[in-house]
């Protein structure tokens, strides 16, 4: 061993033998306790006012994080896309968002870690004075949307079903606030858009024509949001993911058994009047953890993420469709719902 010279070096001898000191005391000492580690902090990310945050108002409102010695960092996002280049960052370790949020998984940059809605909230909207009435006068014209979205999907998923070439019309890539005040002045006729971004639309442009919804080629394909994790974090510590999914699932189902309560929750949470987030979450289905462990069981959650894989890989966002084994950690909810369900 190589000393530090003079003062230095004695500085750090005689702190050596206090160290020695203080370890042969506490040995004496039977009485003295280890001190307790604190609680793990977990950075969360997710946008401003989606389901996540019902999950998050209930966790808090219930002591869930304290429960599970944890110490939630929430940060919002305006975007699907944001949040994804914080996880891809390392500035959050765990992201909320809808399906246009699960490419990187797909890709092998993240873990999915599981749903909490089935999603009813994206829409591709028209001005009531464009005469547009469906998906099928969609070709030639241009649509504004935010590009790597659900909503994004939604169009293409669109147009397949109605047999036009996504070549065939104009993507105008656009923020989600640039869109709101773009519909509502009317300086574009066509747009895809969310809800509760979608409220603002609809109060300020009466009788807006919704052609296509995220419901509308269900069961085949299901929208969710759900919840992604860095791979380090899973794979350095999964006991921590899932001890984070016993709180969220904790909270999924709470909200399942008590929607009113939850609306009044959420609202004080986001800062919001309860009925605009009636609003928004009338167009979500929370899904308990006993469903969601039968549709994993059922083979279910695993053809809705092929399907969403297939339709990326068309879209050139990843380059082939991956084993969805390969980046979905249903060990880790289906153990997370066990645990619950054990209580």
């Amino acid at each position: 061993m190589a000393f530090l010279p003079g003062c230095k070096g004695r500085v750090l001898i005689a702190a050596i033998v206090m160290a020695f000191a203080l370890a042969a005391c506490g040995s004496a000492n039977s009485t003295q306790k280890p001190a307790s580690s604190g609680p793990a902090t977990v950075k969360i990310g997710y946008l401003t006012g989606d389901s996540a945050s019902a999950l998050f108002a209930v966790a808090n409102q219930q002591h869930l994080w304290q429960k599970y010695n944890l110490k939630p960092d929430l940060v919002t996002f305006t975007s699907g896309p944001l949040v994804l280049e914080a996880l891809k960052a390392g500035d959050i370790q765990i992201a909320h968002g809808g399906v246009g949020a699960l490419w990187p998984a797909m890709a092998g940059q993240a873990d999915f870690l599981g749903a909490d809605v089935f999603d009813d909230a994206d829409a591709l909207i028209a001005q009531p004075s464009s005469g547009v009435t469906s998906i099928s006068q969609l070709k030639g014209k241009s649509v504004a949307v935010t590009t790597g979205t659900a909503t994004d999907i939604l169009l293409r998923l669109a147009l397949a079903h109605a047999g036009i070439p996504f070549s065939d019309v104009h993507e105008i890539q656009m923020a989600p606030a640039t869109i709101v005040s773009a519909f509502s002045s009317k300086q574009v006729d066509l747009a895809g858009s969310w809800y509760p971004l979608l409220n603002t639309i609809l109060a300020k442009v009466p009788n807006t024509v919704i052609l296509a919804r995220s419901t509308s080629y269900a069961p085949k394909v299901r929208f969710f949001n759900g919840f992604l994790a860095s791979r380090s974090m899973v794979s350095k510590d999964p006991s921590l993911v899932t001890r984070v999914m016993e709180v969220l699932e904790t909270a999924n189902n709470w909200v399942v058994a008590h929607k009113l309560a939850a609306e009044t929750l959420a609202a004080k949470f986001n800062g919001v009047p309860v009925s605009s987030e009636q609003l928004t979450l009338n167009h979500v289905a929370y899904l308990s953890s006993t469903a969601f462990s039968q549709d994993i069981h059922d083979g279910k959650v695993a053809a809705w993420l092929k399907t969403l894989a297939q339709q990326f890989k068309s879209m050139g966002i990843i380059p082939s469709v991956a084993p969805v084994s390969s980046y979905f950690a249903s060990n880790i909810y289906l153990a997370a719902a066990k645990k619950i369900s054990a209580r």
